[in-house]
């Protein structure tokens, strides 16, 4: 509740990214999706056309992303669209060192480069990022666990439905069982007095196995 009073993009974000979207996979999601997801159609439209509301939109999206990346939900930027020079000050601080005397020398090294970490970012900066993309999102353990396990409940109702669809003999079991054997298609459709389009259908649940072609099916193939 905190998030959604404080963050309320961010909380948009967040439900979005669990419900809508493979955590953890490639998925190239684009900056202005992200945004129209967060704030709506309206405030983004108003953002192309008013550079005042264009940089009030950026801070509050890169502090929605930062948030989001407290929470677990870490973004992988692309990095031929969303490059170092265009992505948020959090982000790069990241890769500080935490040792003390490494922390000196990469500051060091950063400030005798032409091009510096706190630098504001680039002319255009909205419009690069109107291309830009992130690759992914990781998710944090708890909630991989969480959808690991909603995912396997779905999988059996849907193994419970399949069930139902062929009379109680699987699809996926003649076909494994097929496999087992080695017997093509043909072969088993020929053994069993039937088509190999029919055993086709059969194995992809399109069709109904009637009780008494499910015996006949145990019996060529032994499933009990």
């Amino acid at each position: 509740m905190s998030i959604w009073q404080q963050h309320e993009g961010a909380a948009r974000l967040m439900l979005w990214l669990l419900f809508k979207t493979k955590m953890g996979k490639e998925q190239r999601i684009t900056v202005p999706t992200l945004l129209r997801v967060a704030y709506g159609e309206t405030k983004v439209a108003t953002a192309c056309r008013q550079r005042d509301d264009r940089k009030r939109l950026l801070r509050t999206f890169e502090s929605d992303l930062e948030v989001l990346n407290h929470y677990g939900m870490k973004p992988t930027f692309d990095p031929i669209t969303y490059p170092p020079n265009i992505q948020p000050l959090w982000a790069k601080l990241v890769d500080i060192p935490e040792d003390p005397d490494e922390a000196i020398e990469f500051w060091i090294n950063d400030g005798g480069g032409t091009s510096r970490l706190t630098d504001a970012g680039p002319r255009g900066k909205w419009n690069m990022l109107m291309n830009a993309r992130i690759l992914s999102f990781e998710l944090p353990p708890e909630l991989e666990q969480q959808l690991s396990e909603a995912a396997k409940k779905h999988k059996a109702k849907r193994t419970q439905k399949r069930m139902k669809t062929t009379g109680g003999l699987l699809g996926e079991q003649i076909l494994q069982a097929r496999k087992n054997l080695n017997l093509s298609q043909r072969e088993l459709a020929k053994l069993a007095g039937k088509s190999q389009s029919w055993i086709r259908d059969i194995e992809n649940g399109r069709l109904k196995v009637k009780s008494e072609d499910q015996s006949i099916l145990r019996k060529v193939l032994g499933i009990a």
